[in-house]
């Protein structure tokens, strides 16, 4: 359940794998290879150390760019809504306080090169 990729999932073998919950909980994704020989320079503490924080900040810049953006989509901008029409209702001053907004009635438009209102 925790490898369900919560990002979009590339089909390029040369992209990096898709985000999950388990690199959030783990700190670390599946291992891309298998674990090589140790060296005795790879079991002190601060390299440790510095590969884990190197992992986290690439997590946390994924996260950032690639899922955050999938929650935050606009749809106001990204949906077509359907233009002004004589006979509609619209707020004549929508900077005034409720309950004392001035309502008009559209009685003609002028739409620009693209149809727009």
């Amino acid at each position: 359940m925790n490898d369900r990729p919560i990002t979009s999932v590339s089909s390029d073998p040369n992209d990096l794998e898709a985000l999950t919950p388990n690199h959030l909980l783990q700190i670390k994704g599946k291992p891309v290879m298998p674990p090589g020989p140790f060296r005795k320079e790879d079991l002190y503490c601060k390299r440790k150390w510095k590969q884990v924080q190197y992992i986290a900040d690439l997590f946390w810049k994924r996260w950032i760019r690639e899922y955050l953006p999938l929650m935050q989509e606009r749809n106001k901008w990204n949906n077509p809504k359907r233009n002004f029409s004589p006979g509609d209702l619209v707020i004549v001053d929508d900077t005034a306080p409720r309950n004392s907004w001035l309502m008009g009635r559209i009685l003609k438009t002028l739409p620009d090169a693209k149809g727009f209102v």
